[in-house]
């Protein structure tokens, strides 16, 4: 009984979701109701971050120039965004989209950089 369980127990969290994806620039973690966005580099880190249909019909250019709308996470920093806070948030929302570059300005030549995240 003691090996059933054990084994149900491996199944049940190598099967998880993951709740963290690192891009190099930011660690995005999932945790219950919000998104925390960790900045491990000694520059600071523009970002966007909305669902998958919000970014399906919204254009982030615009919000990338230094005058925009995006936000930034400052060098060896961390800010939490609460899922009601997330851009084309509803609630039973399953997936978040975080586009960033690191600096504060426009959006690089070759672009940002994009992760999704199972929200919780």
């Amino acid at each position: 009984m003691r090996h059933i369980l054990l084994a149900s127990l491996i199944t049940i969290t190598a099967c998880s979701t993951p709740t963290s994806v690192d891009s190099g620039l930011l660690l995005v973690s999932s945790r219950p109701h919000a998104v925390t966005l960790s900045n491990h580099t000694s520059d600071p880190v523009s970002y966007l971050i909305g669902t998958p249909a919000y970014f399906a019909l919204y254009d982030p250019g615009p919000c990338a120039l230094p005058e925009g709308c995006n936000k930034s996470v400052a060098a060896n920093a961390s800010v939490t965004i609460p899922n009601d806070q997330i851009g084309g948030y509803r609630v039973g929302e399953r997936t978040a989209v975080v586009i960033h570059w690191r600096g504060l300005g426009p959006m690089p030549a070759d672009g940002p950089q994009r992760l999704e995240i199972p929200l919780r």
